[in-house]
């Protein structure tokens, strides 16, 4: 998948399965972009364990390793049916289930003597419209959740504070098609192409902003 030469790196990260799931559409959508060139940003991928704290570290060690320009992490959010542009990271952790090593956190901070919130280092609004210029089912959310999704949101806003010239957003998922199939008729899902096709948007929005 290439679209431009490179002067710019770009990392993307989705996440393992969880909460019994074979299957995780933010690893499947973000995988799709390995080794792409696109909008001038050169891709690297990774994948996340669902764990509290080492999702969030080891997504700092390949910032340290790779210094990238962008991050666009990506996580799924089963019931939603919409992609989510996430505005806010919270200073929270309330886990709803245990992550991958039975860890269930329950209303505790993520970092004390920090900041309740932190918003997202990324043009939201432009990309919510790009997105939506070309029908994609979008939304800009102001909660990335209390699970370990919003734990890697806060730490990387954190990282980003210390980064001024890095992008950083994240985006959460709906199911996709093949997970649902043997759920309740109707439950929302969402086909990965349609994910790719709004990542590829999303480089784009951020190339445009990015310092040459």
């Amino acid at each position: 998948m290439t679209s431009s030469q490179a002067i710019h790196t770009a990392l993307i990260t989705g996440f393992e399965p969880f909460g019994g799931e074979t299957f995780n559409p933010s690893w499947a959508a973000a995988s799709a972009f390995h080794d792409a060139t696109i909008a001038g940003f050169s891709v690297l991928t990774a994948r996340l364990p669902v764990v509290f704290q080492q999702a969030a570290d080891a997504l700092d060690t390949l910032i340290q390793k790779h210094q990238p320009d962008l991050v666009i992490a990506l996580g799924q959010a089963g019931g939603r049916s919409r992609i989510s542009l996430e505005r806010v990271a919270l200073n929270w952790l309330d886990a709803r289930i245990a992550d991958n090593l039975g860890q269930l956190p329950k209303s505790c901070q993520i970092a004390p003597d920090c900041p309740a919130a932190l918003f997202a280092p990324f043009p939201i609004d432009a990309a919510f419209a790009r997105l939506q210029a070309l029908n994609i089912p979008i939304e800009i959310s102001l909660s990335a959740g209390s699970y370990v999704c919003n734990e890697l949101y806060f730490r990387l806003c954190q990282t980003q504070q210390r980064k001024p010239d890095m992008q950083a957003v994240f985006v959460h998922i709906p199911f996709a098609p093949e997970q649902v199939i043997d759920r309740n008729i109707g439950q929302a899902s969402l086909p990965i192409d349609m994910t790719i096709s709004a990542l590829h948007a999303l480089l784009e929005v951020a190339s445009e902003r990015q310092k040459p």
